[in-house]
């Protein structure tokens, strides 16, 4: 087992790699390498291969530039060191790799096989009945396709112009023209605008309520309070007396005052002329001094009070000034009974006060006032359930609801269209001839398929699991002999799971074969699923090592992890395991699969590159640190630099960690336009600023002290920052610091 890569001198980047005594880049039973592209990776797998073949061809053709001298490299192992020196190794250790050069040598090279590669390539060979069930399936899918294709667009256009999740297209097809239709579009526009003004229509009812009860607030008292004065003496004195009657009732009051008050039985005279007043004209100042009393004026004010209270008091107007406001939102308030009722006994009442108001004398009865309360406590009832249902906050799930039957009910309106009723015409002849094509075509389906399940029944079991594992889409099937025996050529066949046509192992660009058929990661899979089946089938693997190079080469997450899983449970028929597995990996979510799936005696070791002596190392790698991503680094460079950890920092790290954290953060709220172009751009910082929701404390910092003294993306090369002192960076970056939890 490798223990220790020691030495590597003049062979790549490894110019010079030293480990000294340090254990830090020593190897494990699993040992996983980590190494971006260019640093080296590819360049140890060539000596890994060099050691097992003891072919010095790897290493020399790896000598570093302008070199002269040869390479030297030294490695331990569990049997003692592995030298090469001289151009030869002095010694080999059982390594088997799989890298492309595997894929290369055992399955395809130049994306076609040749005749010396023939009994490790994939082919697919049905034959001419294959060949003719595929050609009529293909014939009945292809009409098939066409019909789904229209389908598919015409309900396309559908879904792009209605919203198909309140009616869909289906649901469409089965409408049938309802001529209310538009009347039912303006009743529930009518009811999204209640809903939505509840609480300007509850404020209206409560307004006519409020002046319903008004009534209930007024003195009925002197409806039958009467007072005795003969009214008609003090109208006849001045109607035959006085020239200027509005003044009257003034001079008369001041006089009136000023007679003095004398037994009956003795005379008064007048207090202007001096004459001795007659029993008529005591008569006239009696009914004077009642008109002038209090109680008269109480009298008086009672009644003028309630006819002004009742001339205002117009339940009709006040509701037609309040139907105004309520027929913006759809609702009409009909009352018409109960209004000309008490309109009626208004007018009634306030004939009887006018009249009351010249003769105090008159009794008005008390039950006109309670016909009229009792008439309005009629129509406050019914407004009062209105008031009550509109009277709750608005229901925005109500609104909704509302809002998605009123969709519908445009959607169904547009039924009638010729244009629509065109399409849904068009698409049930589609479903008819679908229906007529389809069982036709799911047979021959089934008569191919059934043939190539007789084709494919035999196949290889560890290959097959292999693929199957991975997700391939095809499984191996048995070794068949080429129709050509002269050629001595053993083909495999491949079984596709949705393709069983017979493709040739070589061809035209234009007709399908080996070459147009598999992809390239189709190609490394199945190169792959050979190499772990063969060292499945390994009796000595127990006293080997295996070595993969970016194994997970262009696959996705889920065939990464299968990939993973592989790996780690690599072992042959007798249970055995590699006595060493060593992976190596540009991809860094690999790497980080592979740590974490992989935990038997496990060393992590990391490629690094020195671009300043041109240098590449192998280090330990720090699990905890290769997590963390880059703007977290650079978090922490920040830190490093106000704690006086580091000396110098580039601003240009600020502007990295603050684009970063705006993107992330934001990204929701960024249109889907703005995503690409503020990033590429380099303006995500002004855009972060211009957003109305940034503080305002958090746009002066950055704009006034930080900003102005990062360089642009356009700048980057050119921006200097020899004006700026230690002591004003750092003041730089201590208040990005700070403000970098707010953002």
């Amino acid at each position: 087992m490798i223990k220790k890569i020691e030495k590597i001198i003049r062979v790549g980047r490894f110019n010079p790699f030293l480990s000294g005594t340090s254990n830090d880049s020593s190897f494990g039973k699993n040992t996983l390498i980590f190494g971006k592209n260019t640093y080296g990776k590819s360049t140890l797998t060539a000596i890994f291969r060099s050691i097992s073949e003891s072919n010095p061809d790897y290493i020399i053709g790896r000598r570093t530039f302008d070199e002269i001298n040869d390479p030297y490299i030294e490695i331990s192992t569990d049997n003692g060191s592995v030298v090469y020196t001289n151009q030869s190794w002095n010694k080999i250790i059982p390594i088997r790799i799989f890298d492309s050069k595997y894929v290369q040598k055992n399955i395809y090279s130049n994306d076609c096989p040749d005749n010396g590669k023939q009994e490790q390539i994939l082919s697919i060979i049905l034959g001419q009945k294959g060949f003719e069930l595929e050609k009529k399936y293909n014939q009945l899918k292809h009409e098939i396709d066409e019909i789904g294709n229209r389908k598919r667009d015409i309900t396309s256009i559908y879904n792009k112009t209605f919203n198909s999740n309140i009616v869909s297209f289906a649901d469409f097809q089965k409408i049938v023209e309802d001529s209310s239709i538009e009347q039912k579009i303006n009743e529930i526009n009518n009811e999204i605008e209640a809903v939505k003004n509840q609480q300007n229509i509850s404020d209206s009812f409560k307004r006519i309520i409020d002046f319903i009860d008004k009534f209930n607030n007024q003195d009925s008292s002197c409806l039958e309070t009467i007072l005795e004065i003969k009214q008609e003496k003090i109208i006849e004195h001045i109607n035959t007396n006085f020239k200027e009657k509005d003044s009257a009732i003034d001079f008369l009051h001041r006089g009136s005052l000023l007679i003095k008050d004398l037994n009956p039985s003795q005379r008064r005279n007048c207090v202007f002329c001096g004459q001795e007043l007659s029993k008529k004209e005591e008569e006239l100042i009696s009914s004077l001094n009642s008109l002038f009393s209090s109680e008269y004026q109480r009298l008086n004010t009672a009644i003028k009070t309630l006819i002004e209270f009742l001339s205002s008091w117009d339940i009709q107007q006040k509701i037609i000034s309040e139907q105004v406001l309520l027929q913006k939102y759809g609702l009409e308030i009909e009352f018409d009974k109960e209004i000309v009722k008490i309109n009626n006994q208004r007018r009634e009442l306030l004939i009887s006060l006018k009249d009351k108001e010249s003769n105090l004398n008159q009794v008005i009865k008390k039950d006109i006032f309670e016909e009229i309360r009792i008439t309005a406590s009629e129509i406050k009832q019914k407004f009062e359930p209105l008031q009550k249902k509109y009277n709750n906050p608005i229901n925005a799930n109500e609104i909704e609801e509302k809002q998605n039957i009123k969709i519908k009910l445009e959607i169904i309106n547009h039924k009638k269209d010729p244009f629509w009723s065109g399409l849904c015409k068009e698409y049930d002849e589609l479903t008819k001839k679908y229906n007529t094509i389809k069982p036709l075509e799911e047979s021959c389906f089934d008569e191919k398929k059934k043939y190539a399940e007789e084709i494919f029944e035999l196949y290889e079991t560890k290959i097959n699991s292999i693929l199957k594992n991975l997700g391939a889409g095809f499984i191996l099937s048995e070794l068949k002999a080429p129709q050509n025996r002269r050629s001595g050529q053993r083909l495999f066949s491949l079984k596709f799971d949705t393709f069983t046509s017979t493709i040739p192992i070589e061809g035209l660009e234009s007709t399908p074969n080996f070459k147009n058929t598999l992809s390239d990661s189709d190609k490394h899979l199945l190169s792959f699923a050979f190499f772990i089946a063969e060292t499945q089938n390994n009796s000595s693997l127990g006293t080997e090592t295996i070595i993969f190079d970016d194994p997970s080469s262009s696959y996705d997450k889920d065939r990464k992890m299968q990939i993973v899983n592989i790996i780690r449970d690599l072992k042959n028929e007798s249970e055995s395991v590699p006595e060493q597995i060593i992976v190596l990996t540009h991809d860094d979510d690999f790497y980080k699969t592979l740590d974490e799936q992989m935990n038997n005696d496990k060393k992590t070791l990391i490629i690094n590159y020195n671009p300043t002596n041109k240098t590449s190392t192998i280090l330990s790698c720090d699990m905890d640190e290769f997590y963390k991503g880059k703007y977290y680094k650079n978090i922490e460079k920040l830190e490093k630099y106000i704690n006086q950890e580091i000396q110098e920092i580039d601003l240009n790290v600020i502007r990295e960690v603050l684009e970063h954290i705006i993107y992330m953060k934001y990204y929701i709220e960024m249109s889907v336009g703005d995503r690409l172009q503020l990033r590429r751009t380099g303006r995500l910082v002004t855009w972060y600023l211009g957003r109305p929701q940034t503080d305002q404390n958090i746009k002066n910092i950055i704009n006034n002290d930080i900003k102005p003294h990062l360089p642009h993306h356009a700048q980057i090369n050119e921006f200097s920052e020899e004006t700026l002192g230690d002591v004003d960076k750092k003041m730089i970056v201590q208040k990005f610091i700070e403000i970098l939890p707010q953002i």
